[in-house]
């Protein structure tokens, strides 16, 4: 076969499952502001000072090699740290908001662009959390972050 039809047919086959994961995502479940599982809803709704903290935790985002940090605090999410993987380094995180049930946070990268993530929804056994993200070069999309053990 053709070396170019080769990377052709390789380059779809990645777009296809991305779109696949993406497709799926709305399936995954989310945490209401009690701290339930409900499935194929947003994670919205009023936060309260009884809800489950499990969406603290580590998150590794396995495309731009990042580990977000999440912890419970005061009866509301905050993100203390974004990680970048491949050489440690740490981004500054510039704003932050739990509201209604959805963890915004925007950080600084290398070169001035600034990335924004909002949680989507997370699984029922917490270890996956759905996001959407955006950042200020007009650049958006939905991503998967993986609970690191």
């Amino acid at each position: 076969m053709d070396p170019n039809k080769k990377v052709l047919l390789a380059f779809v086959s990645f777009i296809l499952v991305v779109v696949s994961i993406a497709c799926s995502c709305g399936s995954l479940g989310s945490v209401t502001p009690s701290g339930s599982v409900a499935t194929s809803a947003p994670i919205n709704g009023n936060a309260t000072s009884n809800a489950n903290p499990s969406m603290a935790g580590k998150w590794e985002d396995k495309v731009f090699n990042n580990i977000h940090t999440i912890v419970w605090q005061n009866n509301s999410y905050l993100v203390v740290s974004t990680i970048h993987q491949s050489d440690s380094a740490s981004y500054q995180i510039t704003s932050q908001d739990w509201s209604n049930g959805v963890l915004t946070w925007t950080y600084s990268v290398p070169g001035g662009s600034k990335e924004t993530i909002t949680t989507v929804s997370l699984t029922p056994d917490s270890n996956i959390l759905s996001i959407a993200w955006s950042n200020t070069e007009g650049n958006a999309g939905t991503m998967i972050l993986y609970r690191v053990p």
